[in-house]
């Protein structure tokens, strides 16, 4: 008996795995970069749709028949979504898109010999330094550092372990906590000679100087041999969401000018997607007032901008997409315990809140942390179970204005390895 062949046939359909979508930063608004300067750069995506959508014109003639006799396509426009894990690195161009300017290497206090270290009570460490003022130096509030140069059992406890700047007593000290459950720190005295390092690099968004850019997205649909080219892309809103337990995630969407289609592939060159593993808190934390917390089940947050894109007079395209005020507010929940949450959203207190995501549970682990050191608790909600009670609070970020110790935005990003 002759065992039958199976063969397997597709059909002529776009599929997503086959899909790749490219971006490219514009010199000039509203055109694709060449492919030979710019070779454009491969993103990762759980989701990615870019749509051309037309306003639809309809007469309002009134007449016998008592129909409508024509109709018209008006101004169009691209929306574009992008959703993804977080991780390190990927996503740069869209969170210098989202602040409005340019990740910078953060600051280092290079081979101080005068410092010491105090253990505190609550298992964080201050460090104080005669010569050296960190204040001025650049030093902020939320910032995650490392410490190099130690030895002895200092250099076990502390060296080489991501640590977050929580407070600034004086200009010349700073108290600074470990970001898991797995640093014990430790003191030391005069004689050692340190490196202290504000890991990587951070990102504001500027009080002057902002930048406003925008993008070519191409999305290509090997199957069929189709490309979707989307130019004078504008980010509009990101939203990250964090759970306690999973992949942190984020949805961004992007506001274009026009859309091409064509069967030529335009970034065939395009740099390949990153490599950086996605994060998760688990290794990370949430920090409320400086202080981890572990009780906190999850945390998002949205950051956005008044858009406009205004039709003119001759063209069925706007010629610019144009950003106003950002924004930033979002959620977390809670287990119901012994705090201060629920006075500090009576009582209007301004408090600093930050999110550390991690890949690993390591103590020197990649990261990507989001600092907002200006916010305002805006409502505050329990549930009723037979089991855990949980707290719900909405909140605010403001531009921060009164604290002189952190950076003067409304949100800081740090990427260790953007």
């Amino acid at each position: 008996m002759t065992t039958p062949t199976i063969t397997s046939t597709s059909g002529n359909y776009a599929r997503g795995v086959n899909k790749t979508v490219a971006i490219a930063p514009e010199t000039t608004y509203g055109q694709a970069p060449a492919a030979g300067t710019v070779p454009g750069t491969l993103l990762r995506r759980n989701s990615a749709v870019f749509n051309l959508t037309t306003q639809l014109i309809a007469s309002q003639e009134i007449n016998p028949s008592q129909q409508t006799r024509d109709a018209r396509q008006g101004p169009r426009a691209v929306q574009g979504v992008i959703s993804g894990n977080l991780s390190p690195a990927s996503y740069t161009l869209f969170w210098e898109a989202l602040l409005r300017s340019n990740f910078v290497a953060g600051v280092v206090f290079t081979a101080l010999t005068d410092t010491t270290a105090t253990l505190n009570e609550d298992g964080t460490i201050t460090v104080a330094s005669v010569a050296s003022n960190f204040e001025t130096g650049g030093l902020c509030l939320g910032d995650m550092i490392d410490i190099t140069g130690l030895t002895g059992a200092p250099e076990t406890a502390d060296g080489g372990e991501n640590l977050r700047v929580i407070a600034l007593p004086t200009s010349n000290s700073f108290t600074a906590a470990g970001v898991n459950s797995l640093e014990t720190l430790a003191a030391w005295i005069t004689g050692q000679t340190v490196t202290i390092t504000v890991i990587n690099k951070k990102l504001i968004m500027p009080a002057t100087g902002q930048i406003v850019p925008s993008f070519t997205f191409e999305e290509w649909f090997g199957d069929v041999g189709e490309s979707h080219v989307s130019t004078g892309c504008r980010l509009t809103q990101a939203s990250f969401n964090i759970p306690a337990s999973g992949f942190a995630t984020f949805s961004s969407s992007f506001t274009g000018q026009n859309q091409v289609v064509s069967n030529t592939q335009v970034y065939t060159a395009a740099a390949p997607l990153s490599e950086t593993t996605s994060l998760t808190a688990v290794g990370g934390g949430l920090f409320y007032k400086g202080k981890r917390i572990a009780y906190v089940n999850s945390l998002s947050l949205q950051v956005a901008a008044q858009t406009q894109a205004d039709p003119v007079i001759g063209s069925n395209i706007a010629p610019d997409v144009v950003l106003g005020r950002l924004t930033a507010q979002g959620s977390f929940s809670c287990m119901m315990t012994e705090d201060s949450m629920l006075s500090d959203y009576l009582n209007e207190v301004e408090l600093d809140l930050s999110m550390l995501l991690t890949d690993t549970g390591t103590v020197s682990a990649n990261f990507f942390s989001i600092y907002l050191p200006r916010i305002k608790l805006s409502s505050g909600t329990e549930n009723d179970t037979d089991r855990t009670i949980t707290r719900s609070f909405n909140f605010m970020a403001l531009e921060n204005l009164y604290v002189p110790q952190a950076n003067d935005t409304t949100v800081v990003i740090q990427d260790s390895q953007a």
